[in-house]
């Protein structure tokens, strides 16, 4: 390699391999939830991942839908070690690799898109972690080469533009492992004709809902409607057509502001810059992502660090939805950009969308979900929302509610959660490996560092519980270190240190938002980290929430169900209340706050009863109406219900916002 190779910044960390890392206690909990409910059974319940699909070689659906669904299955398989699931998803892969041109390209014949190959691409890197497959090496370079030679001819187009980084998850990772300067250049002509996402976070231009800019109205009457009404066939109006339609200056209007605003395009789009410096070696590339992340946040955010999209950024009242898609793209976005810069204070994001955003609109057995979630949800129902432009049943409980993109691309969510919960950064210079923990939960794992062999196994309740006790045995007493990062909500921390039953280090240390690293470990080692865990009352907007430590709280509502279509237990499900809801908190409800911790062990989120419980006080209010089927507006000035009496505080029950269907977890504030 000449300059493409001095100017590339390899990444500051690394994946275990794939399948290494295996979960225990909730987390394992809820992958098998997954293989149990929709992952393992999808293609017996839905048409578009069925035999029939075009990525079996059928007539049905041809574009994204097969290839998201493999990128959680693969991970999955691997880390249950499923024999049937590696079944489910290698007949996939084998009709991939049997169907490919001579001259590189690969997929169904149908469609021609480059964006769903860039998915499948992502796939066959997991699967080759695990296989060594060559074939599948040889595809993927085949296949860029091949897009290489063919791009002035077939340029990025519509999602593929908007979207172009996405292939370089995969470019770059077969550039390293082929010393390639060739992909190198591949990778850097993809980036240069992709949509530019870096100087858009740099220089926000949506600060208000979407709808402030573009009148969807406007487009759905032109066209009649925008989509195909076939939800199998997504992309059945062509960008020539949005032309003829459209005019040439509507058709650009109407391009760059669904793309940069559509909240899956954005969750991409959030580790992009990191590829970016990573093909320059421009640091300022990094500081793109931290202001589109601030950015996003300070003008559409929600309570659990994610940011309204229902299908695009809405602004920031908690009854606007967020799309599931959304949740697990920021996930993996996050991932990325750790592996690639080593920057631990992501972590908090991480685990911030983790354990709040995503188990929320997963049912508890697994077999249904929501396309989007709101903070505050009283009514899952097919009705009108204030969404910008999402169908009536977006936030019901069902197979495909809204739209099938959530369906097939939902689980990849935990399984890629716990591969990238540990990374290893190789040691220079004689500097030993350091084994980097970038989340905390039930983890173990046998690994190498600095060519020892080393168990190591993290033993926690974690997120219910702050305490994790790190088990190490190493094969010799060859040093290796290992890094922490410690909370930003944590105001202090507890470290002991143990070997051979000796206490070596006991110490408490206030150190809020940094990372601890402990060299030259060795032999048996045992490290307990204490995160004290103290609710706290965190203003927001017009109202408050509650927190204790990366969870968000909420009240919990009860409420009966109604099936809308059956499938045995995969129906479709409304949730209608059957508790109150209008509650307000005052700035002291904490001061006598009481917290009732069970376990998450064997249940976790969505179990009952839950882990962790906290009782506040609260005050019923009379002021908060019911608006477009969801809760309205957060009152200002909350009225209690009786304001003429002296009225005494209710104590809510609050729990943690992923364990809940029906919830208020942003509440107003009396004053």
């Amino acid at each position: 390699m000449s300059k493409n190779a001095k100017t590339y910044v390899k990444a500051k960390l690394q994946y275990l391999p794939a399948g290494t890392i295996k979960p225990g206690g909730w987390l394992l909990n809820q992958l098998n939830i997954l293989a149990q409910g929709l992952t393992g059974h999808l293609e017996e319940i839905w048409p578009s991942v069925s035999r029939d699909s075009g990525w079996l070689g059928g007539e049905g659906e041809n574009w994204e839908r097969g290839p998201y669904y493999l990128d959680g299955l693969v991970p999955l398989a691997e880390i249950l070690d499923s024999e049937d699931l590696r079944k489910r998803a290698r007949k996939w892969i084998r009709w991939t690799l049997d169907n490919r041109s001579t001259e590189g390209f690969f997929g169904p014949e149908s469609n021609l898109d480059w964006w769903p190959r860039t998915v499948m691409l992502k796939v066959l890197i997991q699967y080759i972690e695990v296989s060594g497959d060559n074939q599948a090496l040889t595809l993927i370079e085949d296949f860029f080469r091949y897009m290489d030679s063919m791009l002035d001819e077939r340029p990025l187009k519509m999602w593929a533009y908007a979207r172009g980084y996405e292939s370089l998850v995969s470019l770059l990772w077969l550039a390293e492992k082929k010393h390639s300067e060739l992909l190198l250049k591949i990778a850097e002509r993809i980036a240069s004709l992709s949509m530019k996402w870096e100087k858009l976070f740099k220089d926000f231009p949506y600060t208000k809902p979407t709808g402030y800019y573009l009148n969807w109205q406007y487009y759905q009457e032109k066209i009649n409607i925008i989509f195909s009404a076939d939800k199998n066939q997504p992309t059945a109006i062509s960008e020539e057509k949005y032309r003829e339609l459209l005019g040439e200056e509507k058709f650009l209007e109407l391009f760059a502001l669904y793309h940069q605003t559509h909240g899956v395009n954005i969750a991409m789009a959030l580790k992009y810059p990191a590829y970016a410096y990573q093909l320059t070696g421009n640091i300022e590339y990094l500081d793109a992502i931290r202001k589109g992340y601030h950015n996003l946040l300070k003008y559409h955010g929600q309570a659990t660090g994610v940011y309204s999209c229902d299908e695009h950024l809405n602004g920031k009242e908690p009854f606007q939805g967020t799309e599931l898609c959304t949740v697990v793209e920021m996930m993996f976005s996050f991932e990325e950009i750790i592996r690639v810069t080593g920057d631990l204070s992501w972590g908090d994001t991480l685990e911030e969308i983790a354990y709040n955003a995503l188990p929320a609109p997963i049912a508890e057995d697994g077999c249904s979900h929501q396309y989007n979630q709101q903070i505050n949800q009283i009514i899952c129902s097919v009705a009108p929302r204030s969404w910008y432009n999402n169908g009536d049943d977006s936030n019901i409980f069902g197979l495909e509610p809204n739209f099938g993109c959530c369906t097939a691309n939902m689980h990849q969510g935990w399984p890629k959660l716990v591969s990238s919960s540990w990374m290893v950064e190789k040691g220079k210079d004689k500097e030993p490996d350091t084994l980097v923990f970038v989340t905390y939960a039930a983890l173990s794992a046998e690994i190498r560092l600095s060519g020892t062999g080393v168990k190591v196994t993290m033993d926690t309740d974690y997120p219910f519980n702050g305490r994790i006790i790190l088990t190490m045995q190493a094969d010799r007493d060859a040093g290796f270190n290992i890094k922490f990062r410690i909370p930003r909500w944590a105001e202090d921390y507890v470290l002991k240190i143990k070997g051979e039953g000796a206490d070596r280090i006991t110490r408490t240390i206030t150190n809020r938002g940094k990372v601890l690293v402990l060299k030259n470990l060795s032999g048996s080692e045992k490290v307990e980290i204490r995160f004290p865990m103290k609710p706290r009352l965190e203003r927001t907007g017009k109202g408050c929430v509650v927190k204790r430590g990366p969870l968000l709280f909420a009240l919990p509502l009860k409420y009966n169900k109604k099936e809308l279509t059956a499938r045995g237990k995969f129906s479709d499900w409304e949730l209608y209340p059957e508790s109150e809801w209008r509650y307000a908190l005052l700035p002291d409800s904490l001061a006598d706050c009481e917290v009732s911790y069970i376990s998450g062990r064997n249940g976790g989120f969505k179990s009952s009863p839950p882990p962790v419980t906290l009782k506040v006080r609260g005050i019923k209010i009379d002021n908060w109406d019911i608006e477009n089927n969801s809760a309205g507006e957060i009152p200002s000035e909350p009225v209690p219900a009786d304001s003429k009496k002296h009225f005494g505080p209710a104590y809510l029950n609050l729990i943690p916002y992923g364990c809940t269907d029906l919830r208020i977890a942003l509440f107003p504030l009396i004053k």
